[in-house]
């Protein structure tokens, strides 16, 4: 008798245990895993935006901690330090960073241009200036947020290209919420405008857009993406795939439904309900475009940035070009 019902209760552990194997990898977790993420709160990140809001991390069984932060200069030392896990920042600091010989290896990419939009990055100067073109700024001030920087960068190719000379112009440090009022006041005579900031000058009038060096450079540009050590990824493999997962689908989100951006920005962000459907906005696409990471790493060694001119493959985690 023991034997015969014995054998019922071995079916029905087997179909449980059946059930239990084919449950998704969140499913089966016993715990969650923490990510902490280090980001600039722009427009950039309306992907990741989507990827919290939508519970794609969840589904994978992260949760999310993030940190906001001025950019790349303050998130890669955070990073390298253990304090952030992954980090967002433009390719450019990327890739000075391995050649100091710290091991940072680009894990997504996310923003970029196409010249099928319009520019989320401008150069803006007062209605009345008389700098018409981007060799004007010789012997001219002219703000970027940071000397060495990707914005810096682009500028002075962009002045170059035009016949002007780069070690003429006056480069100024000014974070981009003062620069309007650095304007403004006549302190600068031309601004590295982004988003929100274009909008909100622009808005207040008195000012006139003059070009743009991202996308009158290279109107294929990729700008930043997540990144971390290549000794974080080698042993958190299984939590970078499934972050990467998420991520993506937070890409595709955006992409599918564009109309959903501006309310992103708006609960993630300061930037106002009112003004988030105004702003213009980059691309968000993956994989990497490995032909356009090369073009900027060859121009960030053209200037200086680093000695040697970078094979970008070498800079890049599987789950970036996949």
């Amino acid at each position: 008798m023991l034997q015969r019902s014995f054998i019922p209760w071995l079916s029905l552990l087997s179909l449980l245990a059946l059930a239990w194997i084919q449950l998704p990898p969140a499913a089966l977790a016993q715990r969650v895993d923490k990510l902490k993420l280090g980001y600039i709160p722009i427009v950039d990140h309306a992907s990741t935006f989507a990827a919290i809001k939508n519970g794609y991390f969840t589904q994978q069984g992260i949760k999310v901690e993030l940190t906001p932060m001025a950019g790349g200069a303050v998130i890669i030392p955070a990073v390298a330090g253990g304090s952030l896990d992954i980090g967002y920042s433009t390719y450019v600091s990327i890739f000075i960073a391995r050649e100091r010989g710290m091991d940072f290896t680009i894990v997504a990419p996310n923003s970029g241009l196409s010249p099928k939009r319009e520019s989320y990055v401008q150069i803006m100067v007062l209605e009345n200036s008389p700098i018409k073109r981007p060799r004007d700024f010789e012997g001219k001030v002219f703000s970027v947020n940071t000397i060495g920087s990707v914005d810096w960068l682009y500028a002075a190719e962009w002045v170059t290209r035009d016949g002007g000379n780069q070690k003429k112009v006056n480069w100024l440090e000014i974070p981009f919420p003062r620069m309007g009022a650095a304007i403004r006041g006549k302190k600068i005579d031309g601004m590295y405008g982004v988003e929100p900031f274009i909008t909100i000058e622009m808005s207040r009038k008195g000012l006139r857009i003059l070009g743009d060096p991202f996308s009158e450079v290279d109107p294929h540009m990729v700008i930043a993406g997540w990144t971390t050590t290549e000794k974080w990824a080698k042993g958190h493999s299984n939590l970078l795939q499934r972050f990467v997962r998420a991520f993506y689908k937070g890409i595709d989100f955006i992409n599918e439904r564009p109309e959903k951006v501006a309310g992103l920005l708006s609960s993630f962000t300061r930037i106002s309900s009112a003004m988030a459907p105004k702003l213009r906005l980059p691309i968000w696409a993956y994989p990497m475009d490995l032909k356009a990471l090369q073009r900027m790493a060859d121009l960030t060694h053209k200037w200086g940035l680093i000695e040697k001119r970078p094979d970008v493959k070498k800079a890049m985690w599987p789950t970036a070009s996949q």
